[in-house]
């Protein structure tokens, strides 16, 4: 289920009512977070992620941040990775990168996730082993390492 974002006319904002009442009324214990926002392109400020995280951490809910997008932010706009607003959070979620949008590598099927807490950690290689995915592309290993060692802003 989504929580609906409301538009102003120029720029889209969380409906932070909504989003806390469907956590509650569904027993929400997991949420994604596009951030930024896709398809929207909506870059998150420090506060509205820490409303989010609050609203997440009250009620005991574990957030999965797909930050893929974080290299296409323009000027004027700064990302915020979700976990860096404090360690309490940064032990409540996962956190979703890739250089397949920055270095156009998405055929290569790479990512990367970053998860604080050991419980989480050791947890994450059962699900992905019984999603079928416990095996990773050495073509994509290789590249994502050359993008990030040698690639070019």
């Amino acid at each position: 289920m989504a929580s609906e974002l409301l538009f102003d006319g120029t720029q889209y904002h969380i409906d932070f009512e909504d989003f806390e009442r469907k956590i509650t009324e569904n027993g929400v214990k997991l949420f994604l977070l596009g951030s930024p926002h896709n398809p929207v392109g909506r870059v998150w400020t420090r506060e509205e992620l820490a409303h989010m995280a609050e609203i997440c951490l009250r009620h005991g809910v574990f957030v999965v941040a797909d930050e893929i997008h974080e290299d296409f932010v323009y000027p004027g706009h700064r990302h915020t990775v979700f976990a860096s607003l404090s360690q309490e959070v940064a032990d409540a979620c996962a956190i979703c990168t890739a250089p397949s949008k920055t270095f156009n590598l998405a055929a290569l099927h790479n990512a990367n996730v970053f998860i604080a807490t050991p419980q989480a950690r050791k947890a994450f290689p059962r699900e992905l082993d019984a999603e079928g995915f416990s095996q990773p592309n050495i073509m994509g290993l290789v590249a994502c390492q050359a993008a990030y060692r040698h690639g070019a802003d």
